[in-house]
């Protein structure tokens, strides 16, 4: 099946009605869950946003070419932050258009880090 892509402006005056109304119709109309997230140009804020429901801890931008950056996280809500089989984590890196690598704040990731 091909995939398909859509994009939607949302205009800053809709109401939180409006644009929950919006959601629930494009849901039905492409039968998926649908997130809305405000866009910001602060790249952290952004990819905060994206990695919602999770509680972003902090934004570290690591590279600009490409962009990438690592993201903490409270451990207890590492895996809501990467999602299943990392789709939570794929889907906002693509949404963003940065690399991103999700740390817990414990900093213990199952691996030694040479750094």
């Amino acid at each position: 099946m091909e995939q398909r892509k859509y994009a939607v402006l949302i205009y800053p005056d809709f109401s939180l009605q409006e644009v929950a109304c919006l959601t629930s119709a494009l849901a039905v109309w492409f039968g998926e869950k649908i997130d809305v997230i405000p866009y910001s140009e602060d790249p952290a804020e952004f990819i905060s946003a994206a990695l919602s429901p999770a509680t972003v801890l902090s934004v570290e931008i690591v590279e600009n070419d490409p962009p990438s950056c690592r993201v903490t996280v409270p451990d207890q809500q590492l895996s809501l932050a990467i999602g299943n089989k990392g789709q939570n984590a794929r889907l906002a890196a693509k949404l963003t258009g940065w690399k991103i690598d999700i740390r817990p704040e414990s900093g213990f990731y199952g691996e030694d880090e040479m750094e």
